[in-house]
């Protein structure tokens, strides 16, 4: 098949993410089964290139200039500029393809999902309604529009799907989907890439936490956690890799952190921490932590899993109930720092405890995240939505 991922976040972007981590691996999984894969990347100020990546061609282009109004609608207006120069570079491409996959975030698809040039499948990822709801956005016209965009993209694909039942089951209940039902198919992860870590049995007490410090996150959470079990664990340490995003009581939310954090109680804040130093970054905590009010389904978390480390999650996780059913983890009630300190409690005082879930947490990734079973997956949902936009041709 000729596939098309869209994808502003595709590795080494600007601003990487979940879902441009996802597609790099998705996208190299599938040229491996031997399919033509592309992927075009629309970012700020980026230069035009053409290469072969893996086996995957990766076009990468600027977004088209956007002189005005943007102030006033600045979501709205992102998303129709990321929206309207995805469709413009694709048909520049002159390509032929069988299915294009495009994320709901930022309305990437928005015009393919309106032209309909090929079969169209939309990934939900995390809908700005969605975040909304959690950093407590002000619903005004600016968010409804952009909100209004992204649904009118997924509603219009020719198939649906999503990484976790958690995300299908908080949409519709908003009624979001109008009665669709998103295929459950989930993020695959190279487990090979993350094999070389040092085993768990000889760590030192050290929690870690990769994801923005924001509120949707709950980084508190696992900081107040560190207060709890300190006097329990004097070598405790816990480190903290991702930016701050927004606000809290004044302060940037990463300050904000620090502040509560305070100096001498083991918390260390590393900021961004490039993609390719995680594999180093994990291999030195015992446990990988990530307690947010919500995560659909976060690839930090299976990075972990697949580098043998136990995780303590929310149960507003999307792979909380695979982490616990596995033994793999435990799951804890979103915003409980003694549960958080209870979660890890056992990591901290028995290496051996910690290494024996870190195997399960690899059996995990083997089982249900290998990119080759995951890719089959995604074929089949390729080719029934080719076969609903070939039956919607004939029908016009």
């Amino acid at each position: 098949m000729q596939i098309l991922f869209v994808c502003q976040e595709y590795p080494p972007a600007a601003r990487p993410g979940g879902i441009g981590g996802y597609v790099e691996c998705m996208a190299a999984a599938l040229a491996s089964r031997g399919h033509q894969v592309h992927v075009l990347s629309c970012e700020f100020r980026q230069k035009k290139s053409d290469s072969v990546e893996r086996g995957v061609q990766v076009h990468r282009r600027p977004l088209l200039p956007l002189r005005y109004l943007h102030r006033l609608l600045p979501q709205t207006l992102t998303r129709l500029r990321v929206a309207a120069s995805n469709y413009y570079w694709f048909k520049r491409l002159e390509t032929s393809f069988d299915v294009v996959e495009y994320p709901e975030w930022m309305a990437e698809g928005l015009f393919f999902s309106l032209l309909r040039p090929s079969a169209t499948v939309a990934e939900l990822h995390t809908p700005l309604s969605i975040l909304g709801k959690h950093f407590g956005y002000r619903a005004n016209l600016d968010f409804k529009l952009g909100c209004l965009m992204e649904k009118c993209g997924v509603r219009r694909a020719d198939k649906v799907s999503s990484p976790s039942q958690l995300l299908v089951d908080e949409l519709a209940g908003s009624g979001w989907l109008q009665g669709r039902l998103p295929e459950v198919i989930p993020y695959p992860i190279e487990g090979e890439r993350w094999g070389t870590s040092v085993p768990v049995s000889l760590t030192e007490p050290r929690l870690l936490f990769i994801g923005r410090l924001e509120r949707r996150k709950s980084p508190e959470t696992v900081v107040e956690a560190v207060n709890i079990l300190k006097p329990e664990f004097p070598q405790l340490h816990a480190s903290f890799a991702g930016c701050g995003n927004g606000t809290r009581e004044g302060l940037p939310y990463d300050e904000w952190v620090k502040k509560l954090a305070g100096p001498g109680n083991g918390c260390e804040f590393l900021g961004v921490v490039p993609r390719d130093q995680l594999p180093s970054l994990i291999s030195k905590a015992r446990v990988v932590v990530l307690p947010a009010t919500f995560d659909n389904f976060p690839v930090t978390v299976l990075e972990a899993l697949a580098s043998g480390r136990p995780v303590v999650v929310s149960t507003k996780t999307g792979m909380a109930s695979l982490v616990c059913d596995n033994g793999a983890g435990k799951a804890v009630p979103v915003g409980d720092p003694a549960a958080m300190a209870a979660a890890v409690r056992p990591y901290l005082a028995d290496a051996s405890y910690a290494a024996r879930a870190g195997e399960q947490a690899r059996n995990l990734v083997r089982n249900f995240f290998d990119p080759d079973h995951v890719a089959g997956q995604r074929e089949l949902l390729y080719r029934q939505a080719h076969a609903e936009f070939k039956a919607r041709e004939g029908r016009n």
